[in-house]
């Protein structure tokens, strides 16, 4: 894992604070996937003091639906347990500033309002990259946007 350890040490070189999508942490979950091994060494990065991970309250909503949908009883616990406990990982409810600066940023570039308000909680909370695997937020300017198939690319 040593090639992707680099990686994402140069990607988070200089931010102390990292946004990140809900999708980083349904693709970590999902043993054996592409991106689970950059995602693994991400977690790592951020579970041992290296970055601080931000997410909004929309990561535990988009999360659940699938296992709440299956009556997966233990994916429920156990992305309820990951998203409340993760070291150095922070999850943050929409208040009024997330709301307007969601609505700023969904005005400017056309995004979808769960995005939004995940970019904007992310800014709202010091993040200084935003990491996701949605090619069209890279539109957004007022953070850096990272993308885990151009990560894996590079």
């Amino acid at each position: 894992m040593g090639e992707i350890d680099d990686k994402i040490k140069k990607l988070l070189k200089g931010h102390e604070i990292a946004g990140l999508d809900t999708m980083t942490f349904i693709y970590s979950m999902e043993a054996g996937k592409l991106y689970t091994p950059l995602l693994k060494s991400i977690f790592y990065y951020i579970e041992g003091g290296f970055a601080k991970g931000i997410t909004s309250i929309i990561t535990l909503l988009e999360i659940l639906v699938k296992p709440i949908k299956d009556q997966n009883i233990k994916a429920i616990k156990d992305y309820k347990f990951l998203l409340n406990n993760f070291p150095n990982l922070k999850m943050v409810n929409i208040d009024p500033e997330i709301a307007e600066k969601g609505a700023e940023l969904r005005a400017r570039y056309g995004i979808r309002i769960p995005d939004a308000l995940q970019i904007a909680s992310a800014i709202e909370n010091h993040a200084t990259i935003f990491i996701s695997n949605d090619n069209k937020l890279k539109k957004v300017k007022e953070i850096e946007v990272a993308v885990l198939k151009e990560i894996t690319d590079q």
